[in-house]
Parts: structure tokens; C-alpha cells; sequence
């Protein structure tokens, strides 16, 4: 597993303003660490999370 890639996620999560959709962010990212997920999910899902973040 990525931890760098998976603590900038972690990073971008804590920037989102809503509480629910922290929460959902969360939620999928635990899925991925604990389904071993390619390093391609995560980074696909970084830049999910890049892109609320920028036009939350």
C-alpha cells in the first residue's frame, strides 16, 4: 500500500467543509486500504477528493 499517497488523501478528506461528505470520503477510503486496493484506485480517488475540495 502507498502510505504517501494514502496520507495525502487523508489530507484532502480533512479539507472538505461538509461533515457528511467527510464522512462518506472516509468511509470509501478506509474501503480501499482495507480491500488492498491498486495504487491506481487510490490515485483515482485522490483526485476524486481534489476535485470536491476545489469546488466545494
Amino acid at each position: 500500500m502507498e502510505t504517501s499517497l494514502v496520507k495525502k488523501i487523508e489530507s484532502k478528506i480533512s479539507a472538505i467543509k461538509s461533515d457528511s461528505t467527510r464522512s462518506l470520503s472516509k468511509g470509501q477510503l478506509d474501503l480501499l486500504v482495507n480491500t488492498n486496493a491498486s495504487k491506481r484506485a487510490l490515485e483515482d480517488f485522490l483526485e476524486d477528493v481534489t476535485f470536491v475540495v476545489k469546488y466545494q
